[in-house]
Parts: structure tokens; C-alpha cells; sequence
């Protein structure tokens, strides 16, 4: 885990307003069984495998166009990315303070030379 990235993730988790069933649908104030949480357990275990293998594949189309930091794939526990329903990645395509990172984000060419590399990806992961 990322120390960095699991700051901003706790900062970004506390202003989330959960409801009685959480972000993800499961009523989270009700107590489960050792099947329901067995099965929660499960689910959850499998969609951050699939969420890794995709962040993997991703990095590697996008490696291809865009210039990566040294350690381009990191975790931390954003709220928004735990499902146990959908794989989910957080993508940092750049600084705006950075004058190179801000003219490529402004690029068309740029931003569809990537955005072609996302569907590269996600067309890789799903076949």
C-alpha cells in the first residue's frame, strides 16, 4: 500500500456520506451469517484480483504512449473503488501544475491516443 495514496484516500473517505446499505448496496447495520460473510468475503476477494489484473494490463497499453513514474501502479482503500460487484482502477493521467503533463492533457491527439490504450485494455482484460 501506498502511504501517500492511503492519505488522500482516508481524506477523500471521510467527507463520503454512506447510507444503510453502504456503497455497495449490502445493508452493512444489519447483522450476516457466517455464509453472507463468507460470500462478501469471497466477492470482494475476487473483483480486487480482477481489479489488480486489469491495473496491470492498463499500465502496460498505457506505458506505450505516456511516460509512467517509476512505481505506476499503487493501492490504497478509496471507498469509491470497493465493490465486490465491479473491478475498479484510479487513474492519474498527470499534474496540472506540470507544464508537459498540463499541454498533453489539453491535447486532443494525446487524450485520444490514451483513451484508445484504455479500450485496448479493457477489450484485453474481457476476452
Amino acid at each position: 500500500m501506498d502511504r501517500e495514496a492511503e492519505k488522500v484516500a482516508n481524506l477523500e473517505n471521510k467527507g463520503l456520506v454512506f447510507s444503510r446499505k453502504g456503497l455497495i448496496g449490502i445493508n452493512l447495520t444489519q447483522d450476516r451469517n457466517l455464509i453472507e460473510d463468507h460470500q462478501i468475503k469471497k466477492a470482494f476477494e475476487k473483483v480486487n484480483q480482477s481489479s489488480f489484473e486489469f491495473a496491470e494490463i492498463l499500465v502496460n497499453k498505457v506505458k506505450e504512449k505516456s511516460r509512467l513514474l517509476k512505481r505506476p501502479h499503487r493501492y490504497a482503500g478509496f471507498a469509491v473503488l470497493k465493490s465486490p460487484n465491479y473491478p475498479s482502477v484510479l487513474v492519474e493521467l498527470g499534474f496540472i501544475t506540470n507544464n508537459k503533463d498540463r499541454n498533453n492533457l489539453r491535447s486532443k491527439n494525446w487524450q485520444s491516443n490514451l483513451a484508445n490504450k484504455f479500450v485496448d485494455a479493457i477489450n484485453e482484460n474481457y476476452k
